[in-house]
């Protein structure tokens, strides 16, 4: 039996994330969502993830930072980063 990838989504936009979130929700992964890098860290902290997709461009917290947070796990996701 194989797991779900779980890929976590980080915008701190409202509209965006719910767009990711509809977009993948009839794929075959398990999706976290976090509106925005405090909320994304705290998933990365609590959850093993296989996937980060996330915005560049966030107050206090920016998505290379979530980045460099994820890719200091074992084994770490893939790391996918946009912007606007």
């Amino acid at each position: 039996m194989s797991k779900e990838p779980t890929i976590l989504i980080v915008d701190d936009d409202a509209s965006n994330l719910e767009g990711y979130r509809l977009g993948f929700s009839r794929q075959p992964y398990r999706l976290l969502t976090a509106p925005g890098g405090k909320a994304g860290l705290d998933v990365l902290r609590n959850e093993r993830v296989d996937v980060l997709l996330t915005d560049l461009k966030m107050p206090e917290v920016d998505g290379l930072a979530l980045v460099r947070a994820a890719a200091a796990q074992t084994p770490a996701p893939v790391a996918i980063v946009i912007t606007a």
